[in-house]
């Protein structure tokens, strides 16, 4: 994809209209599709766990017949409150992924004009653009749901978490 590799450099002073926002939600679905190739075959509450990285935990928040809902977050048993944790909603009919809300700790907070443009285009980018990184980080570390554990560099385990 064009864009791609402007994502990585991106400079929040950059302009960003609609078009790009929409580009950048399709390389949130395609990571979020690499992390979790089978949307089907996610329960409630699954965690995966690596050797040599933090878990990753995904609660399942909606299911529709076209999108997915969940919460992404990563746990410190020193910091509980400045973890990540994400709400993200995959569009499948649409192939787009985005961040609905955010952890105010960790990501940019926003509310005001940006350079003349809304500051809810701005606070979409900065949410988006942080779980496109974050999204890359957690693949880079070889999470990922749904699948079977295959060998890797890293050895790789997952189980489903029991909630009752």
């Amino acid at each position: 994809m064009r864009y791609r590799a402007d994502i990585q450099g991106e400079s929040y002073a950059q302009l960003h209209d609609l078009g790009q926002l929409m580009q950048l939600y399709e390389e949130n679905y395609r990571l979020v599709r690499e992390l979790i190739p089978d949307f089907g075959a996610i329960d409630s509450c699954e965690v995966s766990l690596l050797e040599d990285a933090m878990p990753l935990y995904l609660t399942l928040r909606e299911r529709a017949p076209f999108t997915l809902t969940f919460t992404l977050r990563h746990e410190f048993s020193d910091l509980a409150d400045a973890a990540p944790d994400i709400l993200i909603r995959a569009y499948s009919d649409a192939q787009m992924a985005e961040s609905l809300g955010r952890f105010e700790g960790h990501l940019p907070k926003t509310g005001h004009v940006v350079h003349g443009r809304p500051a809810e285009l701005e606070a979409r980018w900065e949410r988006n653009l942080f779980l496109y990184k974050w999204l890359s980080y957690c693949l880079s570390c070889g999470h990922r749901f749904g699948v079977p554990s295959r060998p890797a560099a890293r050895k790789r385990r997952q189980r489903r978490l029991d909630l009752a």
